[in-house]
């Protein structure tokens, strides 16, 4: 029988003190119920200084079953090369057809 793979949910956020605190409100109510759900959760917050940093948030994208993009006027107007990629990445998987599911709230 083929292993399943546990969902992942990657949460996408512009780095400024408001959004960074919805981030982290998020990651904390679905990590309440993670194991519930059997899902993990992702925000780059929980990558260590002393790892890749881009490794790490690369892993997390090829991985993702699930996108949660925070839109706020920072991320679509002011948005670094970082948050469009984690976009970009995750609209290019669901077009492709594979196990992506997009939120954008």
């Amino acid at each position: 029988m083929p292993e399943t793979q546990t969902p992942l949910v990657f949460i996408s956020y512009k780095h400024d003190s408001y959004s960074t605190a919805v981030a982290r409100r998020l990651h904390d109510a679905l990590d309440v119920i993670a194991d519930g759900l059997g899902i993990r959760v992702f925000m780059d917050d929980q990558i260590d200084p002393s790892d890749e940093w881009k490794d790490e948030i690369d892993a997390a994208l090829n991985g993702m079953t699930h996108f949660v993009a925070l839109l706020t006027n920072a991320y679509l107007l002011k948005s670094s090369t970082e948050c469009r990629r984690e976009l970009l990445t995750a609209v290019n998987r669901y077009e492709d057809g594979r196990r992506t599911r997009l939120l954008f709230v």
